[in-house]
C-alpha cells in the first residue's frame, strides 16, 4: 500500500484544489496510463517511483475529499486555537497590569493632592483677603440677580399695560361700531317717516279732490231737481 503523499498532490493530479472525486479519478486513471512502469520499459525505475508517488497522492486526496477536509486541517486548527488562547492569556496579563498601573496613579495622586495640601496652607493676611474677595463677589451676584428680576418685572408691567391698551381700544372701536349702527337706523327710521308723512298728504289732498268733485256733482243734482 502506498504512504500518505507529503508533497503538492493537486500538482501531480494535475487537477484544481476544489476538483470534485470524479475528476480526480480520471486525472488518476490518465495519469496511471501515462506513468505505469510497463509504459516506461527504457526507465522503469524512475516509472515506479512516479507510479508510486501517484498512487500515494491519489489515496491521500481521496481520504481527504472522503472525510470532507484539507490535509492537516486538524493541526492547522489546533495550532490557530492555541494561538487564540495564548493571544487571550497575553491580552489579559496586560489588561491586569495596566489594571494595577491605574491603581497607583490613583494612590499617587491622592499621596500628592495632601502633600499639596499641607504645603498650600494660607496665612491670616491672606485668609482675610480672600474672605473679602468672596463677599465682593456675592454681592455683585446679588446686585445682578436683583437688577434681572427689576427688569423681569418692568417687562411684565409693560405687558400688561399693554394688553389693557388693546382692549381699551377695542372696546372704543366696538362702541363707535354700535353708536354709528345705531346712527345709522335711526336714520334710516327717520327717511321712511318723512316719505310715509308725505305720502299720507298726497292722498288728504286726493281725498279733498274727491269731496270737491261730489259736491259740485251733488249741487248741480239738485239744481236740476229745482228746474224740473
Amino acid at each position: 500500500m502506498a504512504k500518505n503523499f507529503s508533497g503538492n498532490i493537486h500538482a501531480v493530479l494535475g487537477v484544481a484544489r476544489d476538483a470534485p472525486l470524479e475528476e480526480i479519478k480520471r486525472a488518476y486513471r490518465r495519469k496511471a496510463l501515462e506513468m505505469h512502469p510497463d509504459k516506461n520499459p527504457g526507465d522503469a525505475a524512475a516509472a515506479t517511483v512516479r507510479f508510486q508517488q501517484l498512487q500515494a497522492a491519489y489515496e491521500t486526496l481521496c481520504r481527504q475529499k472522503e472525510a470532507g477536509g484539507e490535509p492537516h486541517e486538524s493541526e492547522a486548527r489546533r495550532e490557530r486555537e492555541r494561538k487564540e488562547k495564548a493571544w487571550e492569556e497575553e491580552e489579559g496579563r496586560q489588561r491586569k497590569r495596566r489594571e494595577e498601573d491605574r491603581w497607583w496613579e490613583k494612590k499617587d495622586d491622592k499621596r500628592k493632592k495632601r502633600r499639596r495640601k499641607k504645603e498650600s496652607k494660607k496665612t491670616p493676611e491672606e485668609e482675610e483677603e480672600e474672605e473679602k474677595e468672596n463677599e465682593e463677589n456675592e454681592k455683585e451676584e446679588k446686585e445682578e440677580e436683583e437688577g434681572e428680576e427689576q427688569e423681569e418685572e418692568r417687562a411684565k408691567y409693560w405687558e400688561e399695560e399693554d394688553e389693557e391698551r388693546g382692549k381699551d381700544w377695542e372696546k372704543k372701536k366696538k362702541n363707535e361700531r354700535s353708536h354709528r349702527k345705531d346712527k345709522n337706523q335711526m336714520n334710516g327710521e327717520t327717511e321712511w317717516k318723512r316719505k310715509w308723512s308725505k305720502k299720507t298728504a298726497e292722498e288728504e289732498e286726493e281725498e279733498g279732490e274727491e269731496e270737491e268733485e261730489e259736491e259740485s256733482c251733488n249741487l248741480s243734482f239738485l239744481l236740476t231737481i229745482n228746474q224740473v
